[in-house]
């Protein structure tokens, strides 16, 4: 799989947004302006960047490889999956999986099974490590994948990208029309099982459109040839991020909005970072682009290790900014951390089990501290 590190280091950005949205209280009341108290609030939509960028990733690693259905073929995308994810979960999450095998807790199984995003209530969806619930959205995806590019064999026509993407992204267009006509439906409060943020926002069959999206960005790059300079490519993706921006901060939280018009603009400037790294423009500083690979690192440990447990102290002792900065670089440091001596070695050891090869490009320790 070529390196799409204009992606990689996006993926750091997007796990910034979450970072802020899981800001406490006491953080929110010192924002004085309404646009960046907005702007904090929607940092949850940072997760449809990562379900439309697992499209692209798994269509540019793997979508060749599973055209033709083998039971094997898709046991071995499975555990390649598995072995990418579960390890750096199963850390993680283990004092909460203790405490909730010592209580008895009924939101274990679900979490455990990876299944929690499909409950009907808000509280076994974020039960026990609350982020997870994206890997019981992700788990979903990556099921599917291997039928999705079985479907997709016959169809080798050069647009079949943009059409994907339509598709795609006609999926949470719609949800988010049918909450807009109803503004009774809309305003039902979020726990609730009929409330916008269950079937917009948690629920893994309507995020299925912008994992669609991302496959469709993949083949729209690669059989597309579509002429686009350096200028007018940077020009959109800079276009695409001041709307991102402009629609954070203006636009309440919630209700119709959880997911679009978001996931349009994400398919945007996914599909402009990969087409300007095509032009030879990217990112080549070592920092953000391991930064990028520690993202699910940074993401996994952020709300519960840093935000909830070290912010406080910290705070109290250094003050709520200074104690913002600290968090944030602690988070960042323990993420490479971990992404360097626990999630790649994993993943590597338990491929060697089936002496399956990583599609991820090889990169040693010394060289992702290198800086250029």
């Amino acid at each position: 799989m070529p390196r799409f590190d204009n992606l990689t280091v996006a993926r750091f950005a997007a796990a910034l947004l979450v970072f802020f949205h899981h800001s406490s209280p006491l953080e929110y009341e010192a924002i004085t302006s309404p646009f960046w108290t907005n702007f904090a609030k929607n940092g949850h939509v940072g997760v449809s960047f990562f379900f439309i960028l697992s499209g692209f990733v798994l269509a540019a690693s793997n979508l060749d490889k599973l055209e033709k259905f083998t039971v094997g073929g898709s046991l071995y995308f499975y555990w390649k999956r598995i072995a990418r994810i579960v390890p750096l979960w199963l850390l993680v999450s283990a004092p909460f999986i203790i405490k909730a095998v010592h209580e008895g807790d009924p939101k274990l199984w679900p979490f455990l099974s990876f299944t929690q995003a499909w409950s009907a209530d808000v509280f076994v969806s974020f039960g026990l490590l609350a982020v997870a619930w994206t890997l019981s959205v992700e788990m979903f995806f990556y099921f599917m994948f291997p039928f999705i590019a079985v479907a997709l064999r016959p169809l080798k026509g050069r647009w079949l990208g943009p059409v994907l993407i339509l598709v795609g992204m006609a999926i949470p267009a719609a949800g988010a029309y049918y909450y807009w006509v109803n503004p009774d439906m809309a305003a039902i409060f979020f726990p609730e099982p009929n409330s916008s943020h269950r079937w917009l926002y948690r629920m893994p069959v309507t995020r299925l459109g912008q994992f669609i999206a991302g496959i469709g960005i993949f083949l729209a790059i690669a059989r597309c040839n579509v002429r686009m300079n350096r200028l007018a490519s940077s020009t959109v993706l800079l276009l695409a991020v001041i709307l991102l921006f402009a629609c954070m901060g203006l636009m309440e939280q919630g209700k119709a909005f959880w997911v679009m018009p978001y996931a349009l603009i994400f398919v945007v400037i996914v599909l402009m970072l990969a087409k300007i790294e095509t032009l030879g423009l990217r990112v080549t500083w070592k920092l953000p682009i391991l930064l990028g690979e520690a993202s699910f690192a940074f993401y996994l440990i952020h709300q519960f290790y840093f935000k909830a447990a070290l912010l406080p102290p910290l705070t109290a002792f250094s003050g709520l900014r200074l104690a913002q900065v600290e968090v944030l670089i602690a988070t960042m440091a323990t993420s490479i951390g971990l992404y360097l001596m626990v999630e790649t070695p994993a993943r590597d050891l338990l491929l060697r089990v089936l002496h399956i090869r990583s599609s991820m490009p090889k990169v040693t320790v010394s060289e992702k501290v290198q800086g250029d």
